[in-house]
């Protein structure tokens, strides 16, 4: 859809024929770029959920800052490819890290995460049911429960 959309998606902001064929020229590459930040946000997800987000910034600060950034200031202004060099070249990074990180959590200890996240859970209750407020009567042993005024402790 995004890419039969492309020139009305572009004419919402420019009817400028230059920009609409710069536009033209990159829409493949971003198109392809938003297919794969969509599987970075899934990747984004399980790794969170698996609490391996300390890898997943590693992996991205690898890959984006170390490798993107440098090839994108490279290509587009030292080689002068401009606009067009940077699209064509940001999606093969973003292949690159969706890539290590299906590797992250395919190759994660799925079962020793799942004993930690048990054990904490089980130390999490434990600790609740001590800190649990208890009932306990002024009245205590007395003979006229109507009087009786009961405390949280």
């Amino acid at each position: 859809a995004l890419f039969s959309l492309r020139d009305n998606i572009v004419r919402l902001f420019t009817r400028n024929p230059d920009v609409m064929n710069g536009c033209q020229r990159i829409w493949p590459h971003v198109c392809a770029f938003v297919v794969l930040l969509y599987i970075f946000a899934i990747n984004s997800g399980i790794l969170r959920a698996l609490g391996l987000q300390w890898r997943m910034a590693a992996i991205a600060v690898f890959v984006l800052w170390m490798g993107a950034i440098p090839t994108v200031l490279y290509v587009g202004i030292h080689r002068g490819g401009g606009v067009t060099a940077i699209w064509t070249v940001v999606p093969y990074f973003y292949g690159a890290l969706d890539v290590l990180l299906i590797l992250c959590w395919v190759t994660a200890d799925w079962d020793g995460i799942s004993e930690t996240i048990r054990s904490k859970r089980a130390v999490n209750m434990e600790h609740q049911r001590k800190e649990e407020p208890t009932l306990c009567s002024e009245s205590a042993g007395t003979e006229n429960p109507s009087t009786e005024t009961t405390l949280l402790l």
